[in-house]
C-alpha cells in the first residue's frame, strides 16, 4: 500500500496538531543509544495517547489485517503475562530478546533502525 500525498499531509497535520497541542513532547536531540530490551518504560496513558496514531502508522505502513491481528494477538499475550509475572526476566525475556534479534536480522529491519 503506498502512501498518498494528501495521506501524508494529513498525518503531518495531525502530528503537528498534536505537538502543538503538547509542546513539550519535543524533545531535544541526544546521543543515539540502541535501546536495551527490558529496559524501557511506557505509562498506561502514554499508551492510550498513542493508540490512534499507533494505528495510522499501520495503514500507512501497508501492514495486512493477518499482520495486525499477529500484533495484536502478541501485545494480549504479553499484557496477560505481564500481569501475572515479570516479563522482563526469565523465559519471557529470553524469548522476546531472540524474536527481536531475529527481527532486527531481517532485511526490512534495516528500514526500521534508520526511522529510529
Amino acid at each position: 500500500m503506498k502512501i498518498t500525498k494528501s495521506d501524508l499531509a494529513q498525518i503531518i497535520k495531525e502530528e503537528l496538531s498534536r505537538l502543538n497541542e503538547n509542546p513539550n513532547e519535543i524533545k531535544t536531540a541526544k546521543p543515539k543509544q540502541k535501546p536495551v530490551l527490558g529496559k524501557d518504560r511506557t505509562t498506561a496513558g502514554t499508551v492510550t495517547k498513542n493508540a490512534a496514531s499507533d494505528a495510522r502508522l499501520q495503514a500507512a505502513r501497508g501492514i495486512t489485517d493477518e499482520e495486525r491481528g499477529l500484533i495484536k494477538r502478541l501485545n494480549v499475550m504479553l499484557v496477560n503475562i505481564a500481569g501475572t509475572t515479570n516479563i522482563t526476566t526469565g523465559i519471557v525475556m529470553q524469548k522476546i530478546r531472540a524474536l527481536a534479534k531475529a527481527i532486527e536480522a531481517a532485511p526490512s529491519a534495516e528500514v526500521t533502525k534508520k526511522e529510529k
